[in-house]
């Protein structure tokens, strides 16, 4: 679908005149920007309906109700995860570039040039998850598939905005792919929440948490 739709919270209600996308899509990523950057909503990345691996990425401006083209991203992901980092880049983190292979790259998208650059290669990637830190200048990906067709994973991996890093994080107790992973106050740290997912073909009710 190329439709699209905003959630006013006050009204309680929905409406459909948030404009079209120029290229329909599905499993794709989204990742909202601050106000110093006019609220934009960057959508990149999934399925067109013959079955394409997109490349293609938009952005949504609230005050125009209207999508344009925000750069060209070189690696075609579905099913990326999307981080924005306190400075307003938007990273495009794995996901499925074909048939049989899992991206390793990684590209950041930057507001203010709207262009894509390459960042530091981690390990290759689907169906996982990443999930910013309350420090805001790591995310940790975790889980997933090494393959597209793969079984689940117990591996973690730690991005480090500032050096542009990664370092291999602690092991899963469960592997798994399809899961969920959310940040959550705790004391006297935020805690990461995973839970669900499957492994081969069955799903987990197995959770877990991570402490940085």
């Amino acid at each position: 679908m190329s439709t699209a739709e905003t959630y006013d919270p006050a009204a309680n209600a929905w409406t459909g005149s948030a404009g079209a996308l120029a290229v329909a899509r599905w499993g794709h990523a989204m990742g909202a920007l601050s106000s110093a950057n006019s609220s934009r909503v960057i959508v990149f990345g999934g399925f067109n309906n013959a079955g394409t691996i997109l490349s293609s990425a938009e952005r949504f401006l609230p005050s125009t109700g209207l999508f344009s083209t925000a750069g060209t991203p070189t690696t075609p992901r579905a099913f990326p995860r999307a981080i924005v980092n306190p400075g307003d880049a938007v990273f495009a983190v794995a996901g499925q570039t074909d048939a049989t292979n899992c991206a390793a790259r990684m590209q950041a998208y930057n507001p203010a040039t709207n262009a894509w650059t390459n960042k530091a290669t981690g390990y290759a990637r689907c169906l996982h998850t990443a999930t910013l830190l309350a420090n805001g200048t790591q995310f940790i990906v975790a889980g997933g598939r090494a393959t597209p067709s793969g079984t689940g994973s117990n591996a973690t991996t730690l991005y480090d905005m500032t050096f542009n890093t990664w370092t291999v994080g602690p092991t899963l107790n469960t592997s798994r792919y399809h899961h969920t992973a959310t940040l959550y106050p705790s004391s006297p740290v935020s805690k990461v929440l995973v839970a669900g997912g499957k492994f081969s073909t069955t799903a987990l009710a197995a959770s877990e948490f991570y402490t940085p």
